[in-house]
């Protein structure tokens, strides 16, 4: 959560549902979460997800889609 919420906080444009997790609406945060990894590219999926990202690229340059 704290790495999805950091990639929305550098860009508003990926999508974060501060309700329903602010609710605890787990189940709906789950679903939201699966349909987000089908929109967004690979290297932010993969750092929201598991938290990798290449060793010369930054958290921003990720959520922001910089090469």
């Amino acid at each position: 959560m704290d790495r999805w919420e950091a990639v929305h906080d550098f860009n508003p444009d990926i999508p974060y549902p501060d309700e329903l997790i602010s609710s605890g609406k787990w189940p709906e945060v789950g679903e939201y979460l699966s349909r987000l990894d089908t929109k967004v590219d690979y290297e932010l999926s993969a750092y929201i997800f598991n938290g990798t990202i290449r060793d010369d690229r930054t958290v921003e340059e990720v959520a922001n889609g910089v090469e």
